[in-house]
Parts: structure tokens; sequence; C-alpha cells
């Protein structure tokens, strides 16, 4: 905060006393933060960005994009759903009754 005010009062003391000398300070202020802005965008951030994704994602992502560019083709393949093989399971009916009197018999 006490930071800020003196900035400014040193500001107003240069818009009074030394227009130009502040203006070139914006201007000189200006250019180097282009400089800065187009070297860290250019060589720093790229290899950042590189670093941070992984070869298995990428490999995934481009099959993904493989696989939605195929079913974008054929929409008809899309909507066709697969026939599922019935579960050979079979349902036991056993004697439930014979067995609940059973368990009734033991607790009383």
């Amino acid at each position: 905060m006490i930071i800020s005010f003196l900035a400014v009062i040193g500001l107003g003391s240069q818009l009074i006393f030394n227009p130009s000398g502040l203006l070139l300070m914006l201007v000189i202020t200006a250019v180097i933060g282009v400089i800065l802005y187009f070297v860290l965008t250019r060589f720093v951030r790229p290899q950042v960005q590189g670093q941070r994704v992984d070869p298995n994602y990428k490999r995934a992502l481009k099959q993904d994009k493989q696989r939605r560019k195929t079913n974008n083709k054929n929409p008809d393949a899309v909507s066709v759903k697969k026939k599922r093989n019935p579960t050979h399971l079979k349902v036991v009916n056993g004697k439930k009754k014979m067995r609940d009197d059973n368990f009734r018999q033991r607790i009383f």
C-alpha cells in the first residue's frame, strides 16, 4: 500500500517537473516488456509445455481423433447396437418354503 502511494507520488512529480523524461521512461519500459514477452512466448514456453505432455497421452489423443473421424464417416455404424450373447446362468427353484419352516422351528 505504501509502495503504491510512493509510486503515484513519484510519477506525479515526474509528470510535473520532467514530462519528457517520464514519456521516455514509459516508452523504454514498454519496449523492454514487448521484447520479454516475445522471448518468453517464442522460446521458453514451448519447451516448458513440451515437457508436461505425456507421450502416452499424445498417442491416445491421436487414436481418439482417428476413431472419431471414422465414426463421423459412417453414422449408421454408431447407432447399431451389438447383440449380447445370452448368459448361461439358470435360476434354480429350490424348496424355499421347507427351509423357512425349518429355520422357524430352530428359532422357536
